[in-house]
């Protein structure tokens, strides 16, 4: 058994998404079921834990994909190396 995506778990479990959903870094949140501004920011609430600071507004709306959640956890994770 592979251990899951922990963006795309991250994901599933904040916005309680189920596994039929495709969810890959081209993905745009907005097209995202049930994606409205509670949505947005319960995933920054979620990011903010997991990484254990708090986001900037810069980084707060560039989270537009997928991918943009990887890069921001990948950024802040080579910068804490």
């Amino acid at each position: 058994m592979t251990n899951p995506d922990p963006v795309v778990a991250l994901l599933r479990s904040s916005l309680q998404l189920t596994d039929d959903v495709p969810l890959d870094d081209a993905v745009e949140l907005s097209a995202v079921p049930g994606w409205d501004s509670f949505a947005h920011v319960r995933l920054v609430i979620e990011l903010e834990a997991l990484l254990d600071r708090r986001l900037d507004m810069d980084e707060i709306v560039a989270l537009t994909s997928i991918g943009d959640i990887r890069t921001l956890l990948n950024g802040n994770s080579a910068k804490s190396n």
